[in-house]
């Protein structure tokens, strides 16, 4: 028998029914909660258990009892946790240099040559990264 939220009319005339009509069903198996609404009237009831002898136990304690729903529980979801975290975006790409200016391109040793050399950065020789023309 799988769980279900079972709600019933129930006639209360003082709070003293109430207590008596919640105790009848809190007594059967299988009941996980219980809870009245005073201004309509009803009872509501969550567990395994059979409408049918919820109804009749409530009968028999001179209750007139009457169904108005029966449905399956609903299970309150669990947040969803993200299987990856976010992934960030990729850095923005470095801005272009302006010509003659060494900030941005890696140091060159051999850019104080004597004479003031023409430094390339097409072509790496003997790992000075620049060759002098």
């Amino acid at each position: 028998m799988s769980s279900k939220k079972i709600v019933i009319k129930v006639d209360f005339v003082r709070a003293k029914c109430k207590a008596v009509a919640m105790t009848v069903v809190a007594k059967i198996p299988g009941v996980k909660s219980l809870a009245a609404d005073d201004e309509k009237g009803t009872m509501t009831v969550v567990g395994e258990v059979d409408v049918v002898q919820v109804v009749g136990e409530l009968r028999k304690a001179k209750f007139a009892a009457e169904v108005v729903s029966v449905e399956p529980e609903k299970k309150p979801e669990a947040p969803k946790k993200p299987d990856d975290p976010p992934k960030k975006p990729d850095p923005p790409p470095p801005p272009p240099c302006c010509p003659g200016c060494n900030s941005c391109r890696p140091a060159c040793q051999c850019a104080a040559a004597p004479g003031g050399g023409v430094v390339l950065y097409e072509v790496e020789a003997d790992g000075y990264g620049c060759i002098i023309a």
